[in-house]
């Protein structure tokens, strides 16, 4: 980021990485030189602890997602996803000085059906085994279809 920032010299500049980028402290030294980022976050430390609250969120305030929509090749209109974005204080260790971030939690439910389906196929082998859930039971728990989409399948 240095050598751009060299390079380009003016701020501003947008920051677009993986979940390595959004190291607390890369987004403060990014934040600090006046420059902006967009990453996931990753699901490590505070983060992680927060992560179950924010999904809750999301589920409790249906009413409240934004949808986004696509038309797939058969001309129906199908839910790409859903979320809801909200601000949270941030400041480095050893940092008096904090900032603003967005954060948006979204769903995806094409992503969230790879996630089911590749559930069922792992613990397919438990069988019918004392204690182990059955295919409707996993499902339910891996993804949650109330986002699902009565204007067309994909």
């Amino acid at each position: 980021m240095e050598r751009i920032r060299l390079s380009v010299q003016t701020t501003g500049l947008l920051f677009v990485g993986d979940c390595k980028m959004s190291a607390l402290e890369t987004r403060a030294s990014i934040v600090e030189h006046h420059d902006l980022y967009l990453s996931p976050l990753p699901l490590t430390g505070a983060t992680a602890e927060a992560m179950e609250a924010w999904i809750s969120e999301g589920v409790r305030e249906t009413s409240e997602l934004v949808r986004v929509f696509r038309t797939n090749d058969r001309g129906h209109e199908v839910l790409t996803a859903e979320g809801y974005e909200f601000e949270r204080t941030c400041c480095a260790k050893g940092s008096h000085e904090g900032w603003t971030e967005r954060v948006m939690v979204v769903r995806s439910p094409l992503q969230a059906h790879h996630q089911a389906a590749g559930l069922d196929k792992r613990l397919a082998p438990c069988g019918d085994r004392p204690g182990c859930p059955d295919a409707s039971q996993r499902s339910r728990k891996a993804t949650d279809h109330r986002g699902s989409d009565a204007r067309g399948g994909d």
